[in-house]
């Protein structure tokens, strides 16, 4: 007879700051190291819109969902307590970033700190799906979407892949960011496109003033929530080509798909993993 094994989902991400302000600042702490940096700026709504995004996932699983930001160091004890009264056979861990970034380490090297490893053991990563058939299809689906909605014609349009630089000096992360822009694209055969990491200097985009396609449209790939510093950066991209009489448009992040939503347990179960000490020798 054989039985159910108890699982349990964990949602990763950061918390309330961006990404390129986040782990040096929150290890230095964990290890006493003296800050000499100035005070970051803090973004205020990523904790409400992930929390929406992973109920609205767990109205899909009968498992247990639950979600851990590294920032929001006020709710560590209370994952820590959750993680060890769940005592699941295998806890599986999904980050709340499409591509590899060097903050899912942090994450994972916190884990590892903090957790024991009798339960370290049991944790799963959900390899990352920058490629995955499902997370191109919700992007697809998302653009499709906003071109019929607009009636934009895909020989006048220019596909504008938004990455975040947090992670720009990590070869691998660009590799992926890359390679979900080429997925993307090979299914408008009439479409062109260009890779943009925000928020560098808006002058890198100069170069699209050479193009005649006038139609932009902006596609945020390496997170799903469009959280303020997103918006904020996509905004100022948009402003910055419409002021050089371009029509331009955002495609939604995928917390806003229902099709993404349905799909991530599917995602989960492909069973395609790595492990806690996995990630560690990848930061």
């Amino acid at each position: 007879m054989f039985s159910n094994k108890k699982i349990v989902y964990v949602f990763v991400t950061l918390g309330n700051e961006s990404l390129k302000e986040t782990s040096k600042s929150f290890f230095d702490k964990i290890f006493k190291k003296k800050q000499t940096a100035a005070p970051k700026k803090i973004i205020n709504d990523i904790h409400p819109l992930s929390e929406r995004l992973i109920f609205s996932i767990a109205k899909h699983t009968d498992n247990k969902c639950l979600s851990f930001y590294l920032n929001l160091e006020n709710t560590h004890e209370d994952f820590l307590n959750l993680i060890n009264e769940a005592n699941a056979e295998r806890y599986y861990i999904f980050p709340l970033f499409p591509q590899y970034c060097n903050q899912i380490s942090f994450i994972a090297n916190y884990f590892s700190i903090n957790i024991s490893d009798k339960i370290i053991d049991r944790f799963f990563w959900i390899k990352s799906y920058h490629h995955h058939h499902l997370f191109i299809k919700s992007i697809e689906r998302s653009i499709s979407n906003l071109m019929k909605k607009d009636n934009l014609d895909q020989k006048n349009t220019l596909f504008l892949f938004a990455a975040s630089n947090s992670s720009k000096e990590n070869s691998l992360y660009l590799f992926e960011c890359e390679n979900t822009s080429q997925k993307i694209i090979k299914s408008y055969p009439y479409v062109e496109g260009s890779l943009h990491y925000y928020p560098e200097n808006l002058q890198t985009l100069d170069h699209l003033n050479d193009n005649h396609r006038k139609i932009i449209i902006i596609i945020p790939i390496s997170t799903l929530i469009n959280d303020e510093e997103t918006q904020e950066s996509l905004k100022s991209i948009k402003d910055y080509l419409e002021n050089q009489k371009k029509n331009v448009f955002i495609c939604n992040t995928l917390n806003e798909s229902s099709f993404f939503i349905r799909s991530v347990l599917d995602i989960i179960e492909e069973k395609n993993y790595l492990t806690n000490k996995m990630l560690l020798t990848l930061s």
